[in-house]
């Protein structure tokens, strides 16, 4: 036999629980209220953790940075060590997605240092600490620029008679001379 259940208990019981949002309608909200692409969204909802994760950067941060940098570098990252987004420092994550967003370093720099944060059980802050990242200056880079072009003759006359391949080879040595320090889109404008 069915027990019977009284409905004051059930009203009770309804009010007390607050019931989490289904991952389908976070996505949906992601999608509308942070103008994000609906794969990035998906990907940031697969699990609540790293929704929260997101979600809680996203109100700190600029809300591009912090859903390209969750779902295409930490949630790949840690996949990829088969660790959760609890192994994460939250507050160093804002200093790399804020640095980030505010030009200070390359998105390339912020993922080499999670990777090796990861492979060394140091946290994030102490190894962004210890390496000298900082992204190259507009003039500074203008300059790079100069030199690659001036030593690269036979590129530079690819580039002329038509070959798009070539300025790929001159970013390529460009990233190369600034140690990936260099913004490539900027390098190739």
């Amino acid at each position: 036999s069915i027990p019977s259940v009284r409905r004051r208990g059930l009203d009770g019981f309804m009010e007390v629980v607050d019931m989490p949002e289904l991952p389908s309608k976070r996505e949906d909200r992601f999608v509308t209220e942070h103008g994000l692409q609906r794969e990035q969204a998906s990907k940031l909802t697969t699990k609540m953790a790293i929704a929260d994760f997101y979600e809680k950067l996203a109100n700190e941060t600029s809300t591009e940075v912090a859903a390209t940098f969750v779902a295409d570098t930490l949630v790949g990252e840690l996949h990829y060590r088969n660790m959760n987004i609890e192994s994460i420092n939250y507050e160093d994550v804002v200093d790399l997605v804020t640095d980030i967003d505010s030009d200070v370093i390359t998105r390339k720099s912020a993922v080499d240092v999670v990777r090796e944060s990861l492979d060394s059980d140091e946290n994030i802050d102490s190894v962004y600490t210890d390496k000298d990242i900082q992204k190259v200056g507009s003039d500074d880079l203008a300059q790079i620029v100069r030199e690659v072009v001036r030593s690269e003759d036979e590129a530079v006359n690819d580039y002329h008679e038509g070959e798009s391949g070539a300025v790929n080879y001159l970013v390529g040595e460009v990233m190369s001379e600034t140690g990936g320090q260099a913004d490539a889109e900027q390098a190739r404008d």
